[in-house]
């Protein structure tokens, strides 16, 4: 069996920023996380397992891919995957950058998005492409779950590990301690990207959800950990200027948070949160009671922390996250977003099913990669 020592990690940032990115703007940091900054833990943890936080080679974006000089200074690929397999993303030119390379290429982390189970995405032909790429280029592919893995099989692809995601592999074995006091810091995590005039009329729970949470921020002792909502990102990181931002988000701003700019702009600075490094991140979490997360990275960071946390599944990612590494979790039909609890939130978390499962997930994951001749340090 091979032993790859030297990877080149296409991947987002893995969340250690040097001092000299406080000169880059937003829109260039979001950019080397991939426009969410979920995506650091996933990539931060393959980085420390196969490579070196602070020493590894990577690129963020197929344009920042050369693959000559990849397949002339390294002995693989490592690809930091996440929820890829949808209609709207097409890996073509990817699949171009790894053919040229000539190296074997590992993909890990892969998910599939979709409504529910019983729906299967339809994948662009340049993602087939790709995935066929890696296929031939590995012994298996390390997907999130088996919902994963059955859409895979529909294309032909069944070299598959189900290993879940690899950012629970820095996590402690130690378990949550969940305080029996009232939860008096309480921090949200909620799912909205760019701005969408759709998600302002969107029936489906986890926009209600996530779109109710963001407006009790407005009048709620809560806090706001952003990840991916880059209008308040933007007044966030202008220390609540929006003289840059443009019209037409402002706009959506106010029907979205059900308020005037001013009285966001004022929330937003006082409670929202954003991080592009993650030992910033996690230190913050270690002094929150509970989070309350429709994010699947946003729940995985304070359980890295050792926060109690609950995730809201919402679609076929969040649960087959919770079913295959046991994150405390609650549907999110159970939940009646004009009369959110935290408190019975709170009481209802249970983690001892994800501290009980981390060394088998661990084992997995070490199976995999020694399956396939990577190095690693678990």
């Amino acid at each position: 069996m091979p032993d790859y020592v030297n990877p080149f990690f296409y991947s987002p940032s893995p969340g250690l920023f040097p001092p000299e990115s406080d000169r880059l703007s937003v829109h260039q940091k979001m950019l080397k996380v991939g426009l969410n900054t979920g995506n650091m833990m996933f990539a931060s943890a393959l980085h420390r397992v196969l490579g070196s936080e602070a020493g590894s080679a990577w690129a963020p974006r197929v344009e920042d891919f050369d693959a000559e000089k990849v397949g002339a200074d390294h002995d693989c690929v490592v690809i930091a995957a996440a929820n890829w397999l949808q209609p709207r993303s097409d890996f073509g030119a990817l699949a171009e950058k790894l053919e040229k390379t000539g190296l074997p290429c590992f993909l890990i982390g892969l998910g599939a998005q979709a409504g529910s189970f019983s729906a299967r995405p339809e994948l662009p032909e340049g993602t087939r492409r790709m995935l066929d790429v890696v296929s031939h280029r590995s012994n298996k592919i390390a997907v999130r779950g088996p919902f994963t893995a059955e859409v895979l099989k529909t294309v032909g692809i069944e070299n598959v590990e189900v290993t879940g995601c690899p950012s629970l592999l820095v996590a402690s074995d130690n378990h949550i301690e969940k305080p029996a006091q009232t939860p008096q810091r309480i921090g949200i995590a909620g799912s909205r990207g760019a701005p969408n005039d759709k998600l302002l009329v969107a029936k489906q729970i986890t926009h209600t959800l996530s779109r109710k949470l963001s407006q009790l921020m407005l009048d709620q002792p809560l806090d706001f950990i952003a990840q991916a909502e880059i209008p308040d990102i933007n007044i966030l990181m202008s220390q609540g200027r929006y003289d840059d931002v443009r019209p037409d988000w402002i706009e959506f701003l106010e029907k979205y948070y059900g308020a005037g700019i001013d009285r966001i702009s004022s929330a937003i600075t006082e409670k929202m949160n954003v991080f592009f490094n993650i030992p910033d991140w996690l230190d913050y979490l270690k002094d929150m009671d509970f989070i309350v997360s429709t994010r699947l990275h946003g729940t995985i960071a304070a359980l890295i922390a050792g926060t109690p946390t609950l995730l809201i599944v919402h679609d076929s990612r969040t649960r087959e996250m919770f079913e295959i590494m046991g994150i405390p979790s609650v549907p999110a039909e159970d939940i009646d977003p004009d009369a959110i609890d935290f408190k019975a939130l709170y009481d209802s978390v249970d983690t001892n099913k994800f501290t009980v499962g981390l060394p088998a997930y661990r084992a997995r994951y070490i199976r995999f990669f020694e399956e396939n001749g990577l190095r690693h340090n678990l």
